[in-house]
């Protein structure tokens, strides 16, 4: 019997050896990917206690929680009191789900919640589950939420949501480029009616009432648990995920569409462009020479793509340059707006040689002047996009010489 465990198990050691050789295939890869985003995921869920679990017990001085330190390499080992429980850490019970990570066309992404009250130390005010998100609408009901918050009143009343309840919220699209990218984050807050007297109160019960004062409750509420659901949009689906970042949520779903042929080239290229200039700006100078002042410009935003084939001297750009120079030197580090002067003379010098129209550069100062980031650099050579796709890239310039 013996022999056969230790052959099976040799086998399967070799098989394992034999797996990780092998490289898997990129369709393989891709299913792979997908069906790992189909699945339900947590969204939300309370800091300390599940549904069905009991409260702990109170706080006693003396029986701290601890936190194991280690001192040293010989194994000399500490140990410290975490800070004690605030007297709400059980008061409430939740849960947030979605049934799948990928939700078709642009369609309203449902968000199933549980919620419970454990106990009432939290009385006199509301809970709020307050989402902030720039491409969705929070509905209940079909009925939109205003500034996307879902308020529960006196939901932690005596005799109030003591059994678990169920309720479904709704994230509605309102973006109109056809794409979108970013997060959803979730704050759960309770927001007393008057704070003044929930504060005396609290101070009043609460043994260890100088820890009162890492919690911000001068803001007007208290912070119970929050969440968060990165996202990314096209025609196509909506994927979304928890613990990663829109980033590669975006890649993840752009590559398999791509490839997979549900997508365009075209379509492609707009949502990598959309997603690499959706709220910055770039100016770019290339190969700039001393001697007879020539360089070549570009300009990136996701309106506006150009790389310049002529070369040009231009006295204005000249000293914007030398400014943002001076200017990277003294700082040491480059503000988000920090090319903004080289970045508005190129679009200037654009506008003069016809490559842009009157309507388009007002257009675009209109977005620079909404934009996070506006950067500027000087290099050997214009950065491209590099999307890994050749035909892609092909597309990303909109504006020529003329």
């Amino acid at each position: 019997m013996k022999k056969h465990i230790s052959l099976l198990l040799s086998f399967l050691i070799l098989t394992l050896i034999f797996l990780s050789s092998c490289d898997i295939p990129n369709s393989i890869k891709k299913e792979i990917t997908e069906g790992k985003y189909r699945k339900p995921f947590t969204f939300l869920a309370d800091n300390t206690a599940s549904l069905n679990e009991k409260k702990t017990e109170p706080y006693a001085f003396g029986n701290e929680q601890k936190n194991t330190v280690a001192l040293s390499a010989g194994g000399a080992i500490a140990t410290e009191p975490l800070p004690p429980p605030l007297l709400w850490d059980n008061s409430l019970s939740i849960k947030g789900v979605c049934d799948s990570g990928i939700v078709e066309g642009g369609r309203d992404i449902e968000l199933k919640l549980t919620v419970k009250a454990n106990d009432h130390v939290l009385t006199d005010g509301e809970l709020q589950l307050v989402f902030e998100t720039k491409d969705y609408k929070l509905l209940n009901d079909g009925k939109p939420l205003e500034n996307n918050i879902y308020i529960i009143d006196d939901f932690f009343e005596e005799g109030s949501h003591t059994e678990a309840e169920s309720l479904t919220l709704t994230l509605s699209p309102d973006y109109s480029n056809g794409y979108a990218f970013g997060y959803v984050e979730i704050w759960v807050r309770f927001v007393p009616d008057d704070m003044d007297s929930f504060v005396e109160r609290i101070t009043r019960d609460y043994e260890y009432r100088f820890y009162l004062s890492d919690y911000e409750l001068e803001n007007g509420f208290v912070s119970l648990t929050s969440g968060a659901i990165s996202y990314a949009a096209d025609s196509v689906e909506t994927w979304l995920a928890r613990g990663t970042s829109y980033g590669d949520v975006f890649n993840d779903m752009s590559k398999y569409h791509y490839e997979g042929g549900f997508i365009s080239a075209e379509e492609m290229s707009s949502i990598c462009i959309g997603f690499r200039y959706f709220n910055k700006v770039r100016s770019d100078v290339c190969n700039y020479d001393e001697s007879d002042h020539s360089m070549n410009i570009a300009y990136y935003s996701k309106n506006i793509r150009y790389e310049s084939k002529i070369r040009i001297s231009d006295d204005a750009l000249e000293k914007a340059i030398l400014a943002h120079e001076e200017f990277w030197y003294t700082n040491h580090y480059q503000t988000a707006r920090g090319g903004l002067e080289v970045t508005l003379r190129i679009l200037e010098i654009m506008k003069e040689k016809g490559v842009i129209t009157e309507d388009e550069y007002n257009q675009e100062i209109e977005f620079i002047d909404e934009a996070k980031g506006v950067y500027t650099s000087l290099s050997q050579g214009f950065p491209g996009i590099y999307s890994g796709y050749s035909e892609v890239d092909a597309l990303f310039l909109t504006h020529k010489d003329k």
